[in-house]
């Protein structure tokens, strides 16, 4: 049988022989089947839910003829000095290291705070210190740095520090050289948008009957390696054929903030149940908006544009937590270079009827044995709940048996020692602080 999420949807509702018309019903049960999904495929290092990603690292920039500054600004600048990538990195000016906020040009950038120092021309080094890790990043497995050939400048498997021995031990932040450890850091976050945009009308032809939800996301830090917010409040439009959308931001942020404002958009109605980036009606880019920025925007949302296979294909909204986790090297890199990342995602669930989970096909009805376990003991049917607990622990161990790629290992906290070889079966490779 499919198995997406319609499927197994019509399966729980057929063996509780209730299956309304009603869209809060259904909504109900892609909750539970999303729930069911989730605790499966984050629980235990499955190599199904395991994903590889290139990361890359940069060495320190001394930033040539330095840095101009005014004081009580939060302006620096220094002509063709800056790249996106070191937006939530830091700056050190006279011995002093401040958080870059955003990149507002390749001669300008803002901080995250004002500067103390008098105005005039300062050295400047950018530096990399904290690697931030993807957003659907669940749990570390490995971090290696991989090369087509032997070389002692690719160490492959870097061994995990906790916090604790990374302080016990007093490790110098500031030392440069090739890496051979990598310690978590702690979590940033970033707040969700409380107020949206200003949704407007323009004239136009031909765009067709719509009802369109619209929602805005912060996204701090370059676009490459920024991550996102929680979706902010909703705002439902409708509109007839004559008018199209256009969107304004609500005011201007502070520049010490580096929040960026994305656009995205879902529409129910018209086959459109997860987020898409909003797109701007002139270049077809994603509407975002600096933290500076005021001026509206039209965005691309006629009929045929929201029906097409295209805009469907667009990849959507994923790991909107507002929550990324960060490590740091030691010795810190002292040359460019691009680590291999293998880590647990997080659970992307199911919206649209035709999504499919990433378990493996043979293995799929685990989610809906779990999902009926949990409704038919809340409506007080023990015994029935029982026979699907029972199923589905009994496919979870051919899961286990089949896809789990290594045994548990335990937790390393305090004074406790451990042995720095990565191949010991009980050195600790999550996350773990304090």
């Amino acid at each position: 049988m499919s198995t997406d999420l319609t499927s197994l949807r019509e399966y729980v509702a057929n063996v509780l022989d209730y299956d309304p018309t009603n869209p809060t019903y259904k909504k109900q049960l892609n909750k539970l089947l999303n729930e069911a999904e989730r605790r499966i495929i984050t629980e235990k290092l499955f190599t199904f839910a395991q994903v590889v990603k290139k990361l890359p690292v940069r060495a320190d920039i001394n930033v040539s003829g330095g840095v101009n500054v005014t004081a009580g600004s939060a302006q620096v600048q220094r002509t063709g000095a800056f790249e996106d990538w070191m937006a939530g990195h830091l700056i050190e000016i006279e011995g002093v290291e401040y958080q870059i906020a955003w990149v507002e040009t390749t001669s300008s950038i803002y901080l995250t705070q004002a500067l103390t120092l008098a105005t005039g021309n300062y050295p400047g080094k950018v530096i990399q210190r904290w690697v931030y890790l993807p957003q659907d990043c669940v749990q570390v497995v490995s971090i290696a740095q991989r090369s087509n050939s032997p070389s002692p400048s690719n160490p492959g498997q870097l061994s995990p520090l906790t916090q604790f021995e990374d302080e016990y031990a007093n490790l110098p932040l500031g030392e440069t050289s090739l890496p051979d450890y990598w310690v978590p850091g702690n979590p940033v976050g970033v707040t969700a948008p409380r107020v949206g945009g200003v949704l407007a009308t323009a004239a136009g032809l031909n765009q067709g009957d719509r009802t369109i939800e619209v929602a805005f996301v912060h996204r701090l830090g370059s676009p490459s390696e920024g991550y996102r917010s929680a979706v902010g409040s909703l705002q439902t439009v409708t509109l007839t054929p004559t008018q199209v959308l256009t969107v304004t931001p609500s005011s201007a942020l502070d520049t010490t903030t580096g929040l960026w404002r994305e656009v995205w958009l879902r529409a129910p109605s018209h086959g459109l149940e997860d987020w898409r980036p909003a797109l701007n009606a002139s270049t077809g880019l994603h509407v975002q908006f600096s933290p500076s920025a005021t001026a509206g925007v039209s965005v691309l949302a006629s009929l045929t544009h929201l029906q097409s296979e295209g805009y469907y294909l667009k990849e959507r909204l994923k790991s909107p937590s507002g929550v990324c986790d960060r490590i740091r090297l030691h010795p810190r890199q002292d040359s460019d270079m691009e680590l291999s990342v293998r880590y647990m995602r997080d659970h992307r669930p199911m919206v649209e009827d035709n999504d499919t989970p990433i378990i493996p096909p043979p293995h799929r009805m685990a989610i809906a044995y779990r999902a009926l376990y949990e409704v038919l003991f809340k409506h007080n049917n023990p015994s029935l709940a029982e026979l699907y607990r029972k199923r589905y622990d009994a496919m979870l161990l051919q899961l286990e048996a089949r896809y789990l790629s290594q045994p548990s290992r335990r937790l390393v906290r305090g004074m406790l020692s451990a042995s720095m070889a990565p191949e010991s079966p009980f050195r600790q490779r999550r996350l773990v602080r304090l």
